[in-house]
């Protein structure tokens, strides 16, 4: 009995009659909430690769996608979202999957935007899977306005979604450079035509 009159009082103590009642509701509403959002967790563990440096307006470089399902259960209805820069595109039909879910291109409307979409993801599965990008002139115009070059990669599935963004990458671009003028001298010869009187 006593331990219960103990633990009311330290409740009364914690309670300030100043605070509205509303406050302590939300709150609580606030607690169940993030409380939900942890017990999802994380079921997915990353770890994808970029290209160092991708060019201006010449060729084209290689990324790589990986991630493994390391949870007890099965993730369905995978999708797989990759959002690029301003002025990266993905290279349609590049994709190479080396692992065995079958991921293919979903939409390419928007080559900045691709989805794609795979089979379900077994317990410790992995899926991984490279594509092409290239840097169009807008990459230039976003790098002079000091932006950091880095991928988005979300994965939806059934009742979840995880992302991650890949390790930053280069733009380079050509610049011209003048290190020195030189004059140039140019000779004009004056040709005179002979008067009928020379001629005879």
């Amino acid at each position: 009995m006593s331990a219960i009159q103990q633990h009311n009082v330290q409740y009364i103590e914690s309670y300030d009659p100043e605070i509205p009642d509303w406050f302590y509701f939300l709150f609580g509403i606030m607690l169940v909430f993030f409380s939900g959002i942890e017990a999802k967790g994380q079921n997915l563990n990353f770890n994808n690769s970029v290209s160092p440096e991708l060019i201006v307006c010449e060729g084209e470089e290689n990324f790589t996608i990986e991630f493994t399902n390391t949870s007890t259960g099965i993730l369905s209805n995978v999708e797989i979202l990759l959002e690029l820069p301003i002025g990266v595109e993905y290279v349609s039909a590049s994709i190479l999957e080396s692992s065995t879910f079958n991921v293919q291109e979903s939409d390419i409307s928007n080559l900045s935007a691709v989805l794609f979409s795979s089979n379900d993801l077994s317990s410790g599965g992995t899926i991984t899977f490279s594509f092409d990008a290239i840097a169009k002139f807008d990459a230039y115009t976003n790098q002079l306005n000091g932006n950091v070059f880095s991928n988005q990669v979300t994965v939806n599935y059934s009742g979840n979604s995880e992302f991650e963004l890949t390790d930053a990458y280069n733009i380079l671009y050509p610049a011209l450079s003048i290190t020195q003028i030189a004059p140039i001298i140019s000779t004009c010869l004056l040709y005179t035509s002979p008067s009928p009187r020379d001629r005879g």
